[in-house]
């Protein structure tokens, strides 16, 4: 949650009020996942491997992102992967 709390202060200047609604809104609709699997697709920035193993472990349709390493791969393992903007418009 910290992530997500510093790149809307940081990029895109929200208020500490507004972020306090986004993460608890946030909160409200997530689900806890029990991460087992162990991926190792991204050799450049390994953290987001843990993005991925969440995301198949969970069931995801889709990881939303701006990270240029998992959009690289538009796809994993029937994820799709894409940029809020493209989700967005996706509606």
């Amino acid at each position: 949650m910290w992530e997500i709390r510093e790149v809307l202060r940081n990029k895109f200047e929200v208020s500490d009020a507004k972020l306090n609604l986004v993460e608890h809104d946030l909160l409200s609709l997530a689900k806890l996942v029990k991460v087992r699997s162990s991926i190792r697709k991204i050799k450049i920035h390994a953290a987001d491997n843990a993005i991925l193993a969440c995301a198949i472990d969970g069931g995801a349709e889709v990881i939303i992102s701006g990270d240029k390493h998992l959009l690289s791969l538009e796809e994993f393992e029937g994820v799709k992967i894409l940029p809020p903007a493209s989700f967005l418009a996706a509606g």
